[in-house]
């Protein structure tokens, strides 16, 4: 063998040692999870409560024209909103069906929305506003607020 091969031997196989070393070397990422509520700012709701209305035909008492919702506001934590998304979750049992408002104008302590009742039949997946059809979908409505 070559004198020169001979003494570059050891340093090549240090260098495949250390790139075999490098390459299986696996990366370790550490997660630290703590439960909602447990850090030391608590997310304040804006959202109070709200009152829903049910706005029925007035020749035909059987038909849902709208759905309105009033907000109350926390007005320790907002004293309106201007942006961000109400999703208004409509249960039958636990499956909820969800309609999503998006906020594009500012909404103040007590003011109402209004969701069509042909809008509330699209979200149950019905195509009636009839009572009858929508009422046994609907067990509990709740109201979420996500800002942005």
């Amino acid at each position: 063998m070559n004198r020169r091969l001979k003494k570059a031997l050891p340093l090549l196989g240090a260098l495949v040692f250390l790139m075999v070393g490098a390459a299986l070397a696996v990366p370790s990422i550490t997660v630290d999870i703590q439960k909602i509520g447990a850090g030391s700012n608590a997310v304040q709701n804006p959202i109070q409560s709200v009152d829903i209305k049910w706005d029925l035909n007035p020749t035909n008492p059987d038909l849902l024209d709208n759905l309105n919702i009033t907000i109350h506001l926390n007005t320790t934590v907002a004293s309106s909103l201007s942006s961000g998304t109400l999703y208004i979750k409509f249960y039958e049992g636990s499956t909820p069906h969800v309609y999503k408002y998006e906020i594009t104008s500012t909404i103040n302590d007590g003011d109402t929305i209004q969701i069509s009742g042909s809008d509330v039949a699209s979200t149950l997946g019905v195509t009636s506003n009839d009572l009858e059809t929508l009422l046994p979908k609907i067990d509990k409505i709740a109201v979420v607020y996500q800002g942005s």
